[in-house]
C-alpha cells in the first residue's frame, strides 16, 4: 500500500468517459501524474459502464446520479447540456414549439444515460420521455455523429457541440428551455488496496 507520508509510489488504473478527455477533470489526472512521478497511471477512455472490481480498476469518472452499487462516490463537477438537432432533420418535421411536441421527434438514444429528462423554463418544469428513436449508441461522440447525420435529436454536452452550433451544423431545439446540468462523479471500490493513492487523486480532481 502506498504511504502518503512518504513519496507516493504504485500504480492506478482509471476509466473515464472518452469525451471528457482534455477536460479539466483529465487535466487534473495529468497534473497528478506529474506531481507523483513514482505512480504509474493507466487511463482507459470509454463511455461504457465498466465493472471496476471485476476489471481491476481503482477509480472511474462517471456521469449522472449514482446507483447504490456498493462503491464509494464523490461529486467532482458538472457540465452543461443542450438539446440539439441538424437543420436537415428539422426540415423533415414540424418544428417543436413546446416540450410536449418532442413526442413526434426521433431521438438518438445514448446507452450510458437515462432517456427521460427534464426541461425547465422559469418556474415550469416538464418531464420528457422520448417515444420514438432511430438510433442507439454507446458513446457521446457516436450520438453527436448520428445527430449531425440528421438521424434525430439528443441532449449533448455543450462542450462537445459548441463549435457545431457556432458553424450552423447543429441548432438548439427549444432554446427557450434549459436542461439541468449533469453531475460528474469519481467512483471507487471501498476495498481498494490503493485507497491512499485514490485519495490523492481525488484531491486533484476536486481542485480542478
Amino acid at each position: 500500500m502506498a504511504d502518503i507520508s512518504a513519496d507516493p509510489a504504485g500504480a492506478l488504473r482509471l476509466t473515464a468517459p472518452a469525451f471528457l478527455i482534455n477536460s479539466p477533470r483529465e487535466s487534473a489526472i495529468w497534473q497528478f501524474a506529474s506531481r507523483y512521478p513514482n505512480v504509474a497511471v493507466t487511463l482507459y477512455g470509454s463511455d461504457e459502464q465498466i465493472n471496476l472490481i471485476a476489471e481491476g480498476f481503482d477509480m472511474a469518472i462517471r456521469l449522472g446520479a449514482m446507483p447504490d452499487s456498493g462503491l464509494r462516490s464523490r461529486k467532482i463537477g458538472s457540465f452543461e447540456r443542450c438539446l440539439v438537432a441538424a437543420p436537415s432533420y428539422l426540415k423533415t418535421i414540424e418544428k417543436p414549439a413546446l416540450p410536449e411536441d418532442l413526442t413526434r421527434c426521433d431521438f438518438v438514444l445514448l446507452e450510458m444515460l437515462s432517456d427521460k429528462f427534464v426541461l425547465k423554463r422559469g418556474k415550469r418544469k416538464v418531464t420528457v420521455q422520448p417515444e420514438k428513436s432511430r438510433f442507439l449508441v454507446n458513446s457521446v461522440s457516436g450520438a453527436r455523429s448520428a445527430v449531425l447525420a440528421g438521424l434525430g435529436t439528443q441532449k449533448l454536452p455543450l462542450s462537445e457541440v459548441g463549435e457545431d452550433l457556432a458553424a450552423g451544423r447543429l441548432v438548439r431545439v427549444l432554446p427557450e428551455w434549459s436542461l439541468p446540468t449533469l453531475d460528474i462523479y469519481a467512483v471507487w471500490p471501498e476495498s481498494s488496496h490503493r485507497n491512499s493513492l485514490v485519495r490523492l487523486l481525488l484531491e486533484c480532481l476536486l481542485n480542478a
